[in-house]
C-alpha cells in the first residue's frame, strides 16, 4: 500500500486542502477532493495560490472538526519533527507530510513511520514522536 497521497497541483497551492479532503473523505476521488479542497480553502479565507501555513491549520481544523498532525523536516535538520495545534486525541485525525513547500497526505501511517503498529502512537510535542508498543 502506498503511504502518501501524491497530488500534482502545479497551477495552485491547494495541496494541503486536497490532501485533507482525501484523508477525511476516504471514498472520494482526486477530482472531487480538488473541488472540496478549493471550497475549503475559500471557506477559511485563503486564495488558491496561498500556501497553507502552520498558523492556518487551526482554521482548517475548526472548519472540519478535526485534528491535523504535520510531519516536516526543518531546514538543515536530519530528523523529522511534528507540528500540531493542540495536544490530545481527536476522533478525526489526519496526518500530513510537508516537504519542500508541498504537502502530502499520509495514507498509511504505519508504512510512513516504518512500524507494524500505530495503536500506541502518541505525538508528544513539536519535536517528538513516541511509539509505544
Amino acid at each position: 500500500m502506498r503511504s502518501l497521497h501524491l497530488v500534482n497541483n502545479f497551477d495552485n497551492q491547494l495541496c494541503f486542502a486536497i490532501n485533507l479532503a482525501l484523508l477525511l473523505y476516504l471514498i472520494i476521488n482526486l477530482n472531487e477532493a480538488s473541488l472540496r479542497g478549493r471550497e475549503l480553502q475559500y471557506q477559511i479565507g485563503l486564495s488558491l495560490h496561498f500556501l497553507v501555513s502552520f498558523s492556518d491549520t487551526t482554521k482548517l481544523e475548526q472548519a472540519l472538526d478535526c485534528k491535523m498532525v504535520i510531519f516536516f523536516q526543518a531546514d538543515g535538520e536530519q530528523v523529522i519533527s511534528t507540528f500540531q495545534t493542540f495536544q490530545g486525541i481527536h476522533s478525526k485525525t489526519g496526518f500530513l507530510f510537508l516537504f519542500r513547500n508541498h504537502y502530502y497526505g499520509i495514507a498509511n501511517l504505519k508504512t510512513f513511520l516504518g512500524t507494524s503498529r500505530t495503536r500506541g502512537i502518541f505525538v508528544i510535542n513539536i519535536m517528538q514522536v513516541i511509539i509505544c508498543i
